[in-house]
């Protein structure tokens, strides 16, 4: 990459990186790439499509002269087998609060495509752990697929006395039917 395409990726002119670096702009763009996760919904191909953008920034940092970085190593680890939906539920819960808290600490590129592939491998651990605990719930085309899973609600079922995917409670199991909606329409899970 040139220097003239790496300045426009930047979105700052010469004179301006002469006169101030470009280090807080670089951090500056790697917060707006981290801070779209902070704010939506982890979809992986979203993920796949922001890692992307960071590699074109980091190959523009590189060409105006900032330094590479090290590769780090994933520090997620994910259970073998989860045997309850509350189970998955709260661990699904902390992790992606983690992986929201590292993002948001983000301060390199590096960290930031292990931040990003960690949220990535999360997002997609819970699809296929979500459609296998649920299994025997059937899938009604007239529920709306949620946007994002919501936990809150399904912990309120769980806990309900009358929980059960046999149930004829419409209430209790319609943010299961919402979630494994969207991970089928999406694909996932499978």
């Amino acid at each position: 990459m040139d220097r003239f395409t790496a300045l426009n990726i930047f979105n700052i002119s010469e004179e301006e990186f002469a006169e101030e670096g470009g280090s807080d702009r670089y951090e500056e763009l790697l917060f707006e790439l981290a801070n779209y996760f902070l704010q939506n919904f982890p979809h992986p191909l979203l993920i796949d499509g922001r890692l992307k953008k960071l590699d074109t920034l980091e190959e523009a940092w590189k060409a105006l002269g900032g330094r590479e970085e090290a590769v780090l190593d994933s520090s997620l680890v994910l259970p073998e087998e989860i045997r309850d939906l509350s189970t998955l539920i709260q661990f699904y819960d902390e992790q992606l609060a983690q992986c929201r808290t590292r993002l948001a600490n983000s301060q390199s590129a590096a960290l930031l495509r292990k931040n990003l592939g960690e949220l990535k491998v999360l997002q997609q651990w819970w699809d296929r752990e979500f459609i296998r605990l649920t299994g025997e719930l059937a899938v009604e085309p007239t529920v709306m697929p949620s946007k994002y899973p919501d936990t809150s609600a399904m912990r309120k079922s769980i806990k309900h006395s009358d929980f059960s995917f046999a149930s004829e409670n419409v209430d209790l199991l319609l943010p299961f039917k919402e979630e494994k909606n969207r991970i089928l329409k999406q694909g996932h899970g499978r």
